[in-house]
């Protein structure tokens, strides 16, 4: 295998657009303030959402060096983006309500999964318990699905909410769901087993090498800030009735998403360079005219 330094061979052009998002500050600053009433919790998931997705792009521009490790929660951005879109389209009443339950059984599953954790592994440690814990989630999880029965999933039982695989196809936008997909099996090969990943983190010269997640680092970056301003984009492109950006934070937003478009090469899951296949020569000149074209015209990253 050749040497191809610590960049898996890509020569990632960094996304320079530090500047833009820090010029978005006090705008979040006031996006990341909310009142925390019973009629507001749709909103306020918005709000934590593009707050997330805001400071994970900061963290992806500022901190490089591990990037490997930043990778899961760029799903966990882009199913945000999926599940609280779908959400926004049913009635203001059946949103709040569905968010409320949805928190109430996350709380009373966790305090189930701890204290079986806790008395297996430190019984001597005193948990959160709740008295009739099996019947409360399982109230819970029948009001859930009832919701969800009357929004798209009829037949949906026994679960707290469908694959978000299907929350994204439903919304009939193809750029979304196959977005989700792509994600989603990249960010998978760092939360679950994964051979290729695995195999994939060792790198050197023939049959010898050092296994590391910084082998990919530079690569590993350019997917966290790339993609991050990608869901950073769509995230004003979904909730921005609910945002409220003023022209100038709308105007920067453009500029982000310029910047994206107008990047000489998107990270792919898998490269020609990690399979020793010789990078396509093509026209690159002809390619950058369409980026440009592309950031010019293109008005969001995923259609409305």
């Amino acid at each position: 295998m050749d040497t191809l330094a610590e960049t898996g061979g890509i020569a990632m052009g960094k996304v320079k657009d530090l500047a833009l998002f820090e010029k978005l500050k006090p705008f979040m600053d006031k996006v990341s303030v909310g009142s925390f009433r019973p009629s507001k919790l749709f909103s306020l998931c918005v709000k934590a959402s593009v707050v997330k997705c805001f400071e994970f792009n900061l963290h992806a521009r500022q901190n490089t060096d591990d990037a490997f490790f930043s990778l899961p929660s760029l799903r966990g951005i882009c199913e945000d983006l999926i599940v609280l879109n779908y959400i926004k389209g049913m009635p203001k009443k059946h949103r709040e309500r569905l968010i409320q339950l949805l928190m109430n059984h996350d709380v009373a599953s966790r305090i189930k999964s701890q204290d079986a954790f806790f008395k297996v592994a430190r019984p001597q440690q005193p948990v959160l318990r709740l008295k009739n814990l099996e019947r409360r989630i399982g109230s819970l999880k029948k009001k859930i699905c009832a919701i969800w029965n009357k929004h798209g999933w009829p037949n949906l039982q026994n679960k707290t909410m469908p694959p978000v695989s299907q929350i994204a196809d439903k919304q009939g936008q193809e750029v979304l769901s196959k977005l989700y997909d792509y994600l989603y099996r990249l960010t998978s090969a760092g939360v679950h087993f994964n051979v290729q990943s695995l195999l994939r983190s060792g790198w050197g010269e023939k049959r010898r090498g050092k296994f590391s997640t910084r082998n990919f680092n530079t690569y590993f970056s350019a997917y966290t800030r790339i993609y991050g301003a990608y869901l950073f984009c769509v995230c004003f492109e979904f909730f921005g009735k609910f945002l409220r950006p003023p022209k100038e934070v709308s105007d920067t937003i453009a500029e982000i998403r310029k910047t994206v478009f107008l990047e000489s090469r998107w990270p792919e899951m898998v490269t020609f360079e990690e399979m020793n296949i010789k990078v396509p020569q093509d026209n690159g000149i002809l390619r950058i005219a369409l980026s440009f074209i592309q950031a010019e015209k293109s008005k969001g990253f995923v259609k409305k």
